[in-house]
């Protein structure tokens, strides 16, 4: 049995090919990041094709208009990787993965950026309640522009929260969730069934002390567009927790997210505040030659209206 080298390629940073330093035998259909590359569009090696995405990779820019334009009002149409592809990646054409950045603000403070990807399913997960539960949740966490501060190993930082909100199919949540294994869970994605004909919305699993976060929930439908989702994410990002017994409404002046629905005197006005941000990143440390860390701790029990949760077996 013969073995054949079929190609070779050394590629610029975002994709283009290196002259003189590449190899195909001319029936390989594939170029960097595994997608498949149509030379037909604008030569050879300039032009990749995935889903309805397209991109150059000698400008590092889309071919058609991103689909998701309208979530980044503040980005042009064309713009891939947050328009920042050496600290972004991009690898379903649809939103970028923050990783620690050397970005500053106006005061020469460092920025972190905190992704959050929320998934919902159920009866009460539609594209209309997604976008109203992500503006929610930035305009708390970013405190509508004037961003909260948070210090992590002993560095202040501008905090930037960047929450998406999409559907998900249900029958596609278990297997998501435990995508790589019990040792690989990942902290940036969320689940939260929503649904009506529960008593209150809650986090799944927020964890002991010492392993504090959880990421999956259930939301009521009716509460979507209340502070209520702010309020499940601080949970699940480790925060504060001042929630009260079952069955106790006492009600309170304290208007901080961690408060309840059901005890605060003014549940519409709930807000994320500084302590609520200080009280999540007391528990976030980036290791020793890490670019990131995770706010809140994954973990593979989703919420179950019978049994109140349940683990997903490992694939």
């Amino acid at each position: 049995m013969h073995n054949f080298l079929n190609y070779k390629y050394n590629y610029y940073p975002f994709g283009s090919v290196t002259p003189g330093r590449s190899f195909s035998s001319g029936s390989y259909r594939y170029s960097a990041f595994g997608f498949e590359k149509d030379d037909e569009v604008k030569g050879s090696g300039n032009h990749f094709s995935f889903s309805d995405f397209g991109f150059d990779p000698r400008l590092a820019r889309r071919w058609q208009i991103d689909p998701k334009n309208q979530d980044f009002p503040w980005q042009g149409v064309y713009n891939c990787f947050n328009n920042n592809p050496i600290f972004f990646i991009d690898p379903s054409g649809e939103s970028g993965v923050a990783y620690k950045t050397d970005q500053k603000n106006k005061d020469g403070k460092p920025i972190m950026k905190v992704v959050t990807n929320v998934y919902i399913y159920g009866s009460g997960a539609t594209d209309a309640n997604a976008k109203t539960m992500q503006d929610n949740a930035n305009a708390q966490f970013n405190n509508n522009g004037n961003y909260f501060t948070a210090t992590v190993d002993g560095v202040e930082y501008e905090v930037q929260f960047d929450i998406k909100v999409q559907v998900i199919d249900s029958k596609l949540v278990d297997t998501k969730l435990v995508e790589g294994g019990y040792g690989n869970l990942n902290a940036e994605n969320n689940y939260y069934e929503i649904r009506d004909d529960i008593e209150d919305s809650g986090q799944t699993l927020s964890g002991p002390p010492t392993n504090p976060g959880g990421n999956t929930g259930v939301i009521k439908t009716s509460e979507i567009s209340t502070p209520t989702t702010a309020h499940e994410l601080n949970h699940g990002y480790a925060g504060e927790n001042k929630d009260k017994p079952k069955g106790d409404e006492t009600k309170t002046d304290d208007n901080d997210i961690a408060v309840q629905a059901k005890n605060s005197k003014k549940p519409a006005e709930r807000k994320v505040t500084q302590g609520n941000i200080d009280a999540i990143f007391k528990h976030v440390s980036f290791k020793e030659g890490s670019d990131k860390a995770n706010v809140g701790n994954p973990r593979p029990q989703l919420y179950d209206k019978d049994k109140g949760t349940r683990t997903v077996p490992q694939n």
